[in-house]
């Protein structure tokens, strides 16, 4: 960090990573009785005022928007229990019944404006936090359809931010039960039961891999289909399907190069199962519609419902999730190759920018999952970051500026929507830091210590994962990303492994150009990126040389003179 701190040459960098540090070590990290003090499942259930009118709204909200995603429920079945909730004693209540009824009621009343950021505040945490109180009634036996549903819808709203320290106990928990009760064994099981076990299959697949854990449940322990759930079915799209082979990814994944026994593999076994991996990923990449494939231009045109979108933008990160853990375990296996030539090394970048393109789409609110609004923006960015601070001179560095500035202004809504609880504009600073060194090296011509650096091969920090791992930015920031991260812990090297078949064109090749000449050729913009000066647009092109530069420099000191 110290080595990095003087090549950037700014002062804020060091006390900007110590903030987020402390910040994520202090709310997420570290597990202190005192952080529960609101989230209480003693609390006996409290009554919250909702009418039929507006829980029959919040229920739409639901099924329009969630139901797509995880389409554990049948609405037919659904509405049968709510009109049996509706006609018993508050007495007599079904506990479970009630949890669930009041979870759904919770996801949907978000996209009314009953979320909320803050934890235990809103109308639709009131309503959650009835769940909470029949959580002890949950996951003690004898267990049922119905409480395991319960503990599902439970599990999607702690996706949110303000539920950001129960979502792994709630999600885990479902996994327990539904293997309790072996819907992953019958091949004859009701569809209600394969639509369940499925939909937290796949939740539970993807939470553990970017928290950095093992599957709670064993693929080759499984025994039952895969329904057909046409509401999950988008312009030829099954979502649904395709989710559970990603899910199916993401713990082979795991298992095969971040789990302790492959961190024990030789290098060449290690590097055939990165191939094999990549390929997997290239398959199921392939087997998305181009309109909602990754690495392919995003068509909003072809959005046909509200949870389109919300669909296209999960299944894209959580692609580049495991495109981002896999290409930097490549960056570190193999230190042959040359870094600035390395098709992954591009692949990694382009699937940084990809999903700093994304978050314009990204609703600014409390029903988004902190998967999507918070971890893989934020580590695509810790990512540009390193890249820009690393390659200055590369070609796409404007492009990377650009996005980290798009970024920036991502996390600077976000902190405002949020009303200062996700401090967005902490992460802000790190483009302002990437900008302020490129302009450096522009007028200055000159890296730090004051070496001039004319051609673009691979600084001496680069050079091989060893040294990198003294000071690379990602080790430092780990726990910045909190699960996406973790899954990139140590696979901090530079160098790469050619891959077979890749998606993109590998880095340029070394040359010999003027870092201002470089910048000056953005071809995203007619004028270089950042502040200039009149004269950059009246006289577009137009620099002083270094003569010049000097000779006005001296008629200024002799001009001071005179005075």
């Amino acid at each position: 960090m110290r080595i990095l701190t003087e090549r950037l040459e700014a002062d804020g960098f060091r006390e900007l990573v110590d903030y987020m540090e402390n910040l994520m070590s202090k709310e997420i990290c570290v597990k202190r009785d005192s952080n529960f003090t609101i989230i209480n499942i003693d609390k006996p259930p409290e009554t919250i005022m909702v009418t039929a009118a507006e829980a029959d709204t919040y229920i739409k909200a639901y099924f329009e928007n969630l139901h797509p995603l995880y389409p554990f429920l049948d609405r037919q079945e659904f509405s049968s229990h709510v009109l049996e909730l509706r006609t018993q004693d508050t007495e007599n209540t079904n506990k479970a019944l009630s949890a669930l009824y009041h979870a759904v009621l919770a996801l949907g009343s978000q996209y009314h404006n009953n979320g909320s950021f803050v934890l235990g505040s809103g109308k639709s945490w009131g309503l959650f936090q009835i769940c909470l109180g029949h959580l002890p009634d949950l996951i003690v036996p004898a267990y049922s359809l119905v409480k395991l549903q319960a503990l599902t819808a439970m599990s999607i709203f702690a996706m949110n931010v303000s539920c950001i320290k129960l979502d792994q106990t709630l999600i885990y928990e479902a996994a327990r039960v539904a293997q309790y009760l072996r819907y992953h064994k019958s091949c004859h099981a009701q569809e209600s039961h394969l639509r369940l076990f499925w939909t937290i299959y796949y939740i539970e697949k993807m939470t553990a891999f970017y928290e950095s854990n093992s599957s709670v449940i064993a693929d080759e322990d499984i025994g039952c289909v895969v329904p057909a759930v046409p509401e999950s079915t988008i312009g030829g799209y099954d979502w649904f399907l395709s989710a559970i082979h990603l899910g199916r990814l993401c713990s082979m994944t795991y298992t095969s190069l971040f789990s302790t026994q492959a961190i024990l593999k030789t290098k060449a076994s290690l590097l055939a199962s990165i191939k094999r991996i990549k390929n997997k990923l290239e398959q199921w990449r392939l087997s998305v519609p181009m309109a909602y494939r990754p690495r392919e231009a995003l068509q909003p045109s072809k959005f046909e419902r509200p949870s389109t979108k919300w669909i296209v933008i999960q299944a894209q990160y959580l692609y580049y999730n495991l495109v981002f853990a896999v290409e930097r375990l490549s960056l570190h296996v193999d230190s042959e190759d040359d870094a600035d030539t390395s098709p992954n090394q591009r692949n990694l970048m382009d699937a940084a920018q990809r999903v700093v393109e994304l978050v314009p789409f990204i609703d600014l609110a409390p029903h988004m999952p902190i998967f999507v609004a918070g971890i893989m923006p934020m580590s695509a960015t810790f990512i540009l970051f390193d890249l820009v601070a690393c390659y200055p001179r590369h070609s796409e560095t404007n492009k990377n500026l650009a996005l980290l500035d798009q970024a920036a202004e991502y996390f600077t809504r976000l902190e405002m929507a949020s009303q200062g609880v996700i401090p967005g504009r902490k992460v802000a600073e790190f483009a302002t830091i990437a900008r302020h060194y490129i302009r450096k090296i522009k007028f200055d011509g000159a890296g730090p210590g004051g070496v001039h650096e004319c051609d673009f091969s691979t600084p001496d920090l680069m050079q091989g994962s060893e040294k990198l791992g003294e000071w690379n930015l990602d080790m430092e920031l780990e726990n910045l990303c909190a699960s996406s991260a973790d899954n990139m812990r140590s696979f901090d090297g530079s160098h790469l492994p050619t891959m077979e078949n890749s998606l993109t064109q590998p880095m340029e090749p070394p040359s010999c150009l003027d870092p201002a000449i470089l910048l000056e050729k953005s071809g995203e913009s007619e004028y270089p990126i950042g502040p200039h000066s009149v004269s950059d647009f009246v006289f577009p092109g137009w620099t002083l040389d270094d003569t010049t530069i000097a000779e006005l420099c001296d008629a200024a000191a002799t001009s001071e003179c005179d005075l």
